[in-house]
């Protein structure tokens, strides 16, 4: 696997105010941005973090 390609990994987000009983918490999806690698490895630790970021996102009531 390319680790290079870690830097691509949505470890950046956005959290804004939408209204006062509302934030959004924005952040790009793994898979869109990891599968510029076109690596098979790399995909699957893309996928593998979209798991994870869809948990948050359902946690978080999204």
């Amino acid at each position: 696997m390319n680790y290079v390609f870690g830097v691509l990994l949505p470890c950046n987000l956005v959290v804004r105010e939408v209204s006062a009983e509302r934030t959004a918490v924005d952040f790009m999806d793994p898979i869109t941005v990891l599968g510029l690698a076109e690596d098979a490895a790399t995909n699957e630790v893309a996928a593998e973090a979209r798991v994870i970021l869809d948990r948050v996102v359902a946690r978080l009531g999204g």
